[in-house]
């Protein structure tokens, strides 16, 4: 899930409606390293919280997590 999204709405907004039906693993990707965000993700939970440049071992490692 992007943090900075097209509309009103950002991905931690997103997330918080979508736990209210079922709770999913979720891997935070932002190029926004601002710590606020992370804070307000932190209350749902995540399996990682990764800033954009991410390479594809980097994301191959989170994706591993949220399988266990």
């Amino acid at each position: 899930m992007d943090i900075q999204l097209k509309d009103e709405i950002d991905g931690i907004q997103v997330i918080d409606e979508v736990y209210k039906t079922v709770e999913i693993p979720v891997i935070y990707i932002t190029g926004n390293s601002d710590q606020k965000y992370k804070i307000r993700a932190q209350q749902f939970g995540f399996i990682d919280y990764l800033i954009k440049p991410v390479s594809f071992e980097v994301l191959t490692e989170s994706i591993s997590k949220a399988n266990n």
